[in-house]
């Protein structure tokens, strides 16, 4: 039987108080409380900045087991090194505990010949 996961592009939204988050819930509990509503959810900060090892443990301890993250790559990928393989930054981004890539997003400059906004990388459960 297909599985479906839903989420939303990002957890990080103080707006979304009180209609979604309770208005009392601090701001370093949006994720845990989140991913008690939601499968998944896209990280689209990848494409800028790289998290630390730090950043990363702390999102996994928020999720439950099978929870998964959709990575937006990194700038760096689309358009500095205009998708070369190998490339450190792609290794760095899809490093797992599982050994597998979690879902991943790209966006690449205009007028590239792989022009993509959703293209999504093998799937794997809890970054």
């Amino acid at each position: 039987m297909a599985r479906a996961w839903v989420g939303t592009s990002g957890f990080s939204y103080p707006e979304w108080k009180p209609s979604f988050y309770p208005a009392a819930l601090p701001s370093e509990a949006f994720l845990e409380y989140y991913a008690s509503h939601f499968t998944t959810v896209e990280i689209d900060r990848t494409f800028y900045r790289m998290p630390n090892a730090k950043t990363i443990d702390a999102w996994k301890a928020a999720t439950p087991e099978g929870f998964r993250f959709a990575i937006k790559a990194s700038q760096k990928i689309t358009h500095t090194e205009k998708l070369t393989v190998p490339s450190e930054t792609l290794a760095y981004l899809v490093r797992s505990p599982q050994a597998s890539p979690p879902p991943w997003r790209s966006d690449t400059p205009p007028g590239s010949p792989t022009r993509s906004t959703n293209c999504c990388g093998a799937a794997a459960s809890h970054w």
